[in-house]
């Protein structure tokens, strides 16, 4: 069977959630005997196409652009360009006849022309859902008419596609709660390579604490640094002048104003940009002692598990918009904190602490970890495609 799959941003030339989930299962498709082309932006030099993976294709079926503006929020024009790049006669000249359709419900616009494209297909369309928003985000993040318009479209969307794939049990409670059809949600979590972690050895490079994430607005890495401030200061006494050790991997457009806070705030952090190997990430994870995953937004948190499964416990938030939330057990493989400085510091503490102390947490974030599978994802996806063609 011919799989596509269809995202703006394609792996690994963008390394966001969203497009490691899509080419993880393309991986478990390829094992289990099907061909899969990753259809987005070209992100690559040459042609048209390029071989990612065995069986595994890329298809750039427009020019890239830029996902991110200045202040870090995801670019309208990044939304119209790929919805018009998805019209039925520019899928069919790049990509030809596919046999199981899956897309990406960012960036919107785009899903009224795949939906069409899969009708003249023949097929079913699964459309996944990493978080619905809904007004009140919108109008935070955008001018009033706007965000009220992309709060509209995104309620318009939400009835496109044979199923809705929610990747958490979280997100399928705001589908649901925005008013999608129940019956049409299924939640389909991501997983992890957990051999593939388990064979990486830590960097001679060590650090206290760990945060992997795009530099955009939501991932709130000012209030990390903040936070790491303020437990550095705590520390200061009771930890005989300790100097915290910072690692953050990943890149985007607020690096440099959060190099210059770190600057400011005179904190010792490593800024790795943007690292082309996931052994490496987990090979930054393995050298360090805690996660702090500020984001006020997740829809799953792949980076949070592969951290736990690295051994790290996690400090995360307490809000509704968080899934994070919902692999971590308070005190057991993390620390949940209200969305604030003096949170995440206080949280930031109490699991160096006790990691100093012990190792019971570190075995039972990975212990949790090994319950998530890709094998098992991709599985289900498949079983629950033949069922509804």
């Amino acid at each position: 069977m011919k799989i596509g799959i269809i995202k703006d941003c394609v792996y690994p030339y963008t390394k966001g959630g969203g497009e490691l989930r899509d080419y993880m299962f393309a991986k478990e498709f390829v094992k289990m005997g099907h061909e899969v082309s990753l259809i987005g932006m070209k992100f690559w030099e040459g042609g048209t196409t390029v071989e990612i993976d065995e069986g595994i294709t890329g298809v750039g079926i427009t020019r890239k652009s830029s996902l991110y503006t200045s202040k870090g929020v995801r670019s309208l024009r990044d939304s119209i360009a790929f919805m018009q790049a998805c019209s039925i006669y520019n899928l069919e000249d790049h990509v030809g006849k596919v046999d199981m359709l899956l897309t990406d419900h960012v960036p919107y616009l785009h899903l009224g022309n795949v939906q069409a494209w899969a009708q003249h297909l023949k097929i079913p369309i699964f459309v996944t859902w990493h978080e619905y928003y809904g007004y009140k985000h919108w109008l935070k993040e955008r001018f009033l008419p706007v965000g009220i318009t992309c709060g509209l479209i995104e309620k318009w969307v939400m009835g496109f596609g044979d199923r809705v794939v929610a990747v958490s049990e979280r997100t399928k409670d705001r589908l649901l709660k925005a008013g999608a059809d129940e019956g049409q949600v299924i939640v389909v979590e991501g997983g992890l390579d957990n051999d593939g972690v388990d064979a990486v050895t830590p960097f001679v490079h060590t650090s206290d604490v760990i945060y992997s994430t795009r530099m955009v607005r939501h991932k709130r890495v000012d209030l990390f640094l903040k936070a790491m401030k303020l437990a550095e200061e705590r520390m200061f006494h009771s930890h005989a002048g300790k100097k915290l050790k910072i690692v953050l991997t990943g890149d985007g457009p607020l690096k440099p104003e959060l190099e210059r806070l770190a600057g400011e705030l005179n904190l010792d952090v490593r800024f790795t940009g943007w690292i082309p190997s996931l052994a490496d990430v987990w090979g930054y994870m393995k050298s360090s002692k805690v996660m702090v995953h500020t984001s006020e937004r997740e829809g799953f948190g792949f980076t949070a598990l592969e951290a736990m499964a690295c051994g790290l416990p996690v400090v995360t938030s307490n809000e509704d918009s968080n899934a994070i939330n919902q692999l971590v057990t308070h005190g057991y493989n993390g620390y949940i904190s209200d969305p604030t400085v003096e949170g995440f510091a206080t949280g930031f503490i109490r699991m160096y602490n006790q990691r100093l102390k012990s190792n019971l947490i570190p075995v039972n974030a990975k212990v949790f970890a090994k319950k998530y599978s890709w094998t098992t994802g991709a599985e289900k996806l498949i079983k629950e495609y033949e069922n509804v063609r």
